[in-house]
């Protein structure tokens, strides 16, 4: 009571076949010298000589990116004179325009294309 047994029947062996067909290559030797085989599709590939020759391989030592150890830390950004002047402008009191904006296009229209109401 080991846990192993053998196998009780044996996996069937394929019949063998009657008779192989016989497969023959030519040889180069069996050829005439000189002769060459009648090709069954036109050459398309020019000779050796005259093909283009292809790039060099990569170089597999090439590290991956990284960048500069030593580079200096980007600089802190500069407020630009924009963004003062909008601050500045938030932080003063203004008017408030009280028009609707069918007005306000109406008013621009009429200034700057001379536009009439209908």
């Amino acid at each position: 009571a080991s846990g192993e047994r053998a196998p009780t029947s044996a996996a069937p062996e394929p019949p063998a076949p009657a008779e192989r067909p016989r497969i023959t290559v030519p040889t180069g030797s069996a050829r005439r010298p000189g002769a060459r085989p009648a090709p069954s599709v036109p050459q398309r590939r020019p000779p050796v000589d005259e093909e283009v020759p292809l790039p060099p391989e990569p170089a597999d030592e090439e590290p991956p990116y990284a960048p500069p150890e030593d580079s200096p830390a980007p600089p802190t950004p500069v407020e630009s004179e924009e963004e003062e002047m909008i601050r500045a402008a938030a932080s003063e009191p203004g008017s408030r325009d009280r028009r609707d904006a069918m007005t306000v296009v109406m008013e621009l229209l009429a200034e700057e294309l001379g536009a009439k109401p209908l």
